[in-house]
């Protein structure tokens, strides 16, 4: 409502993660292990943009 949840933003995009772990898109670092896993662990749910289940595939 006030931009609140804009606050330090810029520190998350301008961020670089360790060689162990995955970038997300908004910036935000997780371990390695848990890119692809099945579960969202980025805020932005980058982190299974590619996972495919054709499960669900119509």
């Amino acid at each position: 409502m006030f931009g609140y949840d804009e606050n330090n933003c810029d520190i998350l995009e301008l961020n670089r993660c360790d060689d162990d772990e995955y970038r997300c898109m908004n910036g935000m670092c997780i371990p390695d292990e848990y890119f692809l896993d099945g579960q969202y662990d980025c805020l932005d749910w980058s982190d299974e943009i590619q996972f495919n289940n054709d499960e669900h595939c119509y």
